[in-house]
């Protein structure tokens, strides 16, 4: 998005604001005397909170004066590379082990948080040097400085895939003695994934690809991942703590700035690719742990709320930051307001259309479509109801002691509350069951008291919208994407299966899948053997592989899905470099290699959209949520805002029963890539 685009979206948004700081001027001179004081005291602190909010982003993302950066006299020989290893998977490893390979940088370093025998064979194989931290020391950045000899390090987490040129690229950040971190953009290695949002965004986008570059542009960005350019003096100057590294890296970046030290961010093209994250579990507790150093930098003993050496601009940039991670509470509280108002049958507030029209609907609609230009379009209208939907139950564990979320009970819900901490669906329970209950009171028992229709019309409007986005940001309306443990990549490669020749459709660096016209087995022990091209050529290379699903397609063809087993180096490099590497080169920028005349090879990474039809009892207390709020809204007055709520309802209705609907299967011949149950294997 050009700047002319940027600087409208900071025009329009000012102008949301200055309509939004009217309309708050109107509440405090009119609050409601009838209605209870914690009704009307809650809704007010939602909408004061959400309007600093709003104030805070539009201030980040205003330009601040930056030095365009030229290019290094630093040779990038001279930087040393350190892979940072803790729980992932060998094959994460590996990977960028072997993108190093083309990188030009210094000596190259394996930190292993976990101290693992395999990781150490790993490294040595490789020939790179092994350092394993501390046992209580959970984020290794300490040992990285220690085990690096050049003045300058890049830092990448297992599984990173960096371009070729990405020590080159950010050098020029830190050109500037002050500066201690100069942070890298990155993309993701999949469209979908426990981090993408409903709308296919990634939850993170935002503060990658705007608010932490905007943020760096006043040297305060926020060191929340790897995939940076780390100044060595910097921690040996400024003590990293030993928490987790969303922890320790946040609370550093704090801490420098402390001490005058800058942390910037690049802007422009990114040069890491990242592994997404495709446990729900492991979403959720990346969440909670970014809640709670977010609570630590504003609340905490070293806050920004506290007497300390912090300039001004520093810590509004880190309350910037923290918007994101602690909004499940806003979100908390307007679910509370509405329910609250649904069984009271009161508002916080006294309605008035003309002001509501005037001031509230075009501060709303202005900020949303201000911040969304001003970003580049990376924070899109809905995607800051998204963000605290998400994080609801997040924000509040992260209020915790660490102590107490380790020992926190396994939740006994369906998968998608380990992503969500259980506090989403109960929200949409509680919601839904308090709209059913206003929809039986207003037609037959009158329990929860008379409300002014247009009052009751216009909260069902609210309580609606609000349970609309809970269900899409639970994917219920609509269909969502299988979540795998390694990317598929479709292909078409010359295979043979114990001699026996087979068509490849596709492959992952944990298994393939295949259609044959020999019978086989599961659990069957086979040798898989085939042709894989990369950007050094074509390898003939052979996998142990173990049978795992079978299915019949005729009396003459069989699809199969298999694993693959232990093998030698030879073997695997090839496969995970046409897998992973090149694939991620090419989000980066990079040429896939053209394949000659003689290769039959196509290779193309997907995801496909797949039912997850578990949440069947959600889905029916939402239609009856639906169903209420028709009741309520006694479409036969015939007034327009009745209308519409009643449309509203029919929508979502109908979004639930499309969500709930399993897709047809479409032929053979036209689709190759039916999803499986299994998150390694290529068919069902």
């Amino acid at each position: 998005m050009n700047r002319w685009a940027h600087g409208v979206g900071r025009v329009v948004a000012c102008l949301g604001l200055l309509s939004t700081s009217a309309y708050l001027g109107w509440r405090f001179a009119t609050l409601p005397s009838h209605s209870p004081t914690w009704l009307v005291v809650m809704a007010l602190a939602v909408e004061i909170i959400g309007f600093l909010g709003s104030l805070l982003l539009t201030w980040a993302l205003w330009p601040a004066s930056r030095t365009m950066p030229h290019g290094s006299l630093v040779d990038p020989r001279q930087v040393d590379v350190v892979v940072r290893v803790d729980q992932q998977p060998i094959h994460h490893v590996r990977a960028t082990l072997l993108a190093m390979q083309s990188m030009s940088a210094g000596q190259r370093v394996v930190v292993d948080l976990g101290a693992r025998l395999e990781i150490v064979a790993l490294a040595a194989e490789f020939g790179t040097a092994y350092a394993a931290p501390d046992i209580d020391d959970h984020n290794g950045v300490k040992t990285c400085g220690q085990a690096c000899s050049s003045a300058l390090f890049l830092l990448l987490d297992a599984g990173d895939i960096p371009a070729s040129d990405a020590i080159r690229t950010l050098l020029p950040l830190m050109d500037d003695d002050r500066v201690a971190v100069g942070i890298g953009q990155s993309v993701m290695t999949d469209d979908d994934s426990a981090e993408h949002g409903p709308n296919g965004l990634h939850e993170l986008t935002f503060e990658r690809a705007s608010l932490n570059p905007a943020l760096g542009g006043r040297g305060a960005a926020i060191l929340c991942e790897s995939g940076a350019l780390i100044r060595r003096a910097a921690v040996q100057s400024v003590e990293v703590g030993d928490e987790s590294p969303v922890e320790a890296e946040a609370l550093w970046s704090m801490a420098l700035m402390e001490q005058g030290w800058r942390v910037v961010a690049a802007t422009g093209s990114p040069v890491i690719v990242r592994q997404v994250i495709q446990s729900q579990d492991s979403v959720y507790e990346r969440r909670v742990m970014q809640a709670r150093v977010a609570q630590t930098m504003i609340f905490g003993h070293g806050g920004i709320l506290r007497p300390n050496s912090l300039r001004l601009g520093q810590r509004l940039a880190i309350a910037a930051s923290a918007i994101r991670p602690l909004s499940g509470l806003r979100r908390a509280g307007f679910v509370a307001v509405v329910v609250g108002s649904l069984l009271t049958g009161a508002l916080p507030l006294r309605p008035n259309v003309v002001i509501l029209a005037a001031l509230w609907a075009p501060g709303w609609l202005l900020t949303s479509a201000g911040l969304g230009l001003s970003s580049g379009w990376t924070l899109r209208p809905g995607d800051r109801t998204r963000w605290s939907l998400r994080s609801l139950g997040a924000s509040w564990q992260g209020l915790r002691h660490p102590m107490a979320f380790e020992q926190r009970r396994a939740p006994v819900m369906t998968p998608h509350a380990l992503q969500h901490g259980g506090a989403l669906v109960a929200s949409v329970v509680v919601l839904s069951s308090v709209l059913m209950m206003r929809g039986l009171s207003e037609k037959w028992t009158h329990a929860l008291g008379a409300m002014p229709y247009q009052w009751l019309a216009g909260l069902l409007a609210v309580a609606l919208w609000s349970l609309a986005m809970s269900l899409d940001v639970l994917r219920m309306l609509g269909r969502r994407n299988q979540l795998r443990r390694a990317t598929r990549v479709v292909t078409t490669i010359p295979a043979e299966v114990n001699d026996n020749p087979i068509a490849v459709f596709d492959i992952t660096p944990l298994g393939a899948g295949f259609e044959t016209r020999y019978e086989m087995s599961p659990k069957q022990q086979l040798t898989f053997a085939a042709m894989i091209t990369t950007q050094r050529g074509c390898e003939n290379v052979t996998l142990p592989i173990t049978v795992r699903n079978v299915l019949s397609l005729s009396e003459d063809r069989w699809r199969v899905g298999v694993e693959f087993g232990d093998a030698k180096p030879q073997a695997l490099n090839p496969l995970i470099e046409s897998c992973m590497v090149e694939p991620a080169r090419q989000r980066l920028g990079v040429p896939a290699r053209v394949p000659t005349d003689d290769e039959d090879t196509t290779i193309e990474a997907v995801s496909q959209p797949v039912l997850d039809g578990r949440r069947l009892a959600l889905r029916s207390i939402s239609l009856m949520a639906v169903a209420g709020a028709i009741v309520s809204a006694q479409p036969g007055d015939g007034t327009v805002v009745a209308w519409l709520v009643s449309v509203v309802s029919i929508l979502i209705a109908g979004g639930v029963l499309l969500g709930s609907a399993r897709p047809r299967r479409a032929p053979w011949a036209a689709d190759q890539s039916t999803s499986s149950p299994s998150p390694d294997l290529a068919i069902r």
